[in-house]
């Protein structure tokens, strides 16, 4: 069953009792006006009638009915918008919510691999299934998160020594990691292919022979990343910081990045260039 929330429910409550007020006053003005002219368009309000002292009350025009319903109206729409962002604040509330407990649900999940199953005394064993287990958990909970809490997972990944390897050679296509912090980390051979990773920090990262095809790297901090053999194939590297970058053997074809980037960079030493042409 579907529960009405305290804020819906004393929407609920006004608008009833705005109605059933309205139509009380109406019905009680309409009764006086009929006692005292025995009139139908007295009783009414709307025609034109004279009363018994000879008072000539012409008919209600237009602005004259506007002016009666535009009060109602104009709290029923306060009290229609005030619903609409009741159910706002609570769908906010509870997407929250649900990202709170996606990332405490992680957190000791992953402690668990660390405790119970010895995780960390496997990171040189990348296809063991607790290994694999830890990474597949760390990729399905990084696409559901926030940036503030993509930046607690990934820092806590950093602080118990398993970014390294849980990281490496994941498969993280399309994720959003814009702005994330990824300061160091290793993502070798990881498949990025479309990847949002625009505003990401992340110089001092290991990027070897990651697959970067159309990924997103707008204004990255690629400052000292290792991308050495990296495949960024029309990446978008618009205004990236590449200073000491190394692209020694990376694939930049169709890449878009402006020639006073790559100046910048450590090495191009075997790289093919956005023109498709090879640096030596």
């Amino acid at each position: 069953m579907r529960r009405i929330t305290r804020g819906r429910y004393i929407a609920r409550i006004f608008v009833i009792i705005l109605g059933v007020a309205l139509a009380f006053a109406i019905a009680w003005a309409a009764y006086l006006r009929f006692v005292e002219h025995r009139s139908w368009a007295a009783w009414t309000g709307f025609g034109s009638f004279s009363a018994t002292d000879g008072t000539y009350y012409p008919a209600k025009t237009f602005w004259d009915v506007l002016d009666l319903i535009i009060i109602p109206l104009v709290l029923a729409v306060g009290a229609y918008l005030f619903n609409r962002s009741e159910k706002a604040n609570e769908r906010k509330i509870a997407d929250d919510r649900q990202k709170e407990q996606a990332l405490q649900n992680y957190l000791d999940k992953i402690t668990e691999l660390m405790l119970e199953k010895s995780l960390l005394e496997k990171k040189d064993t990348p296809d063991h299934p607790v290994v694999e287990a830890a990474q597949i958990r760390t990729i399905t909970t990084l696409r559901t998160l926030d940036l503030n809490r993509k930046n607690i997972l990934l820092q806590f990944l950093q602080d118990s020594n398993l970014a390294d390897f849980v990281l490496r050679g994941a498969s993280l296509q399309q994720a959003d990691l814009s702005g994330a912090d990824l300061i160091t980390v290793n993502l070798s051979e990881a498949y990025l292919k479309g990847t949002k990773l625009s505003g990401a920090i992340l110089n001092g990262a290991v990027l070897s022979g990651a697959i970067l095809f159309k990924a997103d790297l707008i204004k990255a901090n690629l400052i000292g990343a290792n991308l050495t053999k990296a495949i960024l194939v029309e990446a978008d590297l618009s205004e990236a910081e590449l200073d000491g970058a190394d692209l020694s053997g990376a694939d930049l074809t169709g890449a878009t990045i402006a020639p006073e980037q790559l100046a910048t960079v450590k090495s191009l030493s075997g790289t093919t260039m956005p023109d498709g042409s090879k640096h030596e």
